[in-house]
């Protein structure tokens, strides 16, 4: 096992692919899908937010392309381009959007160094990439990462103290003699 990896990655023999899972149950799975095609119906995302969800994936594999993206959506990659212009966007914003979404995961939950994540998302190098962090988020990764990291590592307490309205408790789990804030 490896933490702070770029990827999750499972390995098998392929011989277990013709293996049917002891509990499947056909007649379930087609309920099932059913049911989550309906749901999906009902909460229909617009088109803009599925190409990203599917850019964000895409950008893990390496494969994120205007056609990859196109293909995902079961739509002609002109036909994507068109709908999401009518929705007031392009298949380059919602790339570079996936990329950002990306790229704020790694820096905000893995020690990856900076050229790793670069390459990850698809940049030539390490300065394109701080090049174009430097646009989404108007400082480098690096300085983003620290203050993200401070963050996550006061929200606890502050919760806690909005919470409870009092200082935290000392190490035995015992009230202290402070006075609330």
């Amino acid at each position: 096992m490896r933490f702070d990896a770029t990827a999750a990655e499972i390995w098998f023999d392929a011989s277990w692919l013709g293996h049917r899972p002891p509990l499947a149950d056909p007649a379930q799975q087609i309920a099932l899908l059913r049911v989550a095609q309906r749901n999906e119906a009902e909460l229909a995302l617009p088109l803009a937010e599925r190409a990203r969800h599917v850019a964000r994936a895409l950008v893990m594999t390496g494969a994120l392309t205007g056609d990859h993206v196109a293909e995902a959506l079961s739509l002609h990659p002109r036909t994507l381009r068109r709908r999401l212009a009518a929705e007031g966007t392009s298949l380059k914003a919602v790339a570079a959007a996936a990329r950002f979404d990306v790229a704020r995961q790694l820096l905000r939950g893995t020690g990856v160094p900076l050229g790793e994540i670069a390459e990850v998302l698809g940049y030539a190098d390490l300065s394109a990439f701080v090049r174009a962090f430097r646009g989404w988020a108007k400082c480098p990764p690096g300085q983003w990462r620290a203050a993200a990291a401070l963050e996550a590592h006061q929200q606890p307490h502050e919760t806690m103290l909005a919470g409870s309205r009092q200082r935290p408790s000392n190490t035995l789990g015992m009230r202290t003699s402070h006075s609330p804030r």
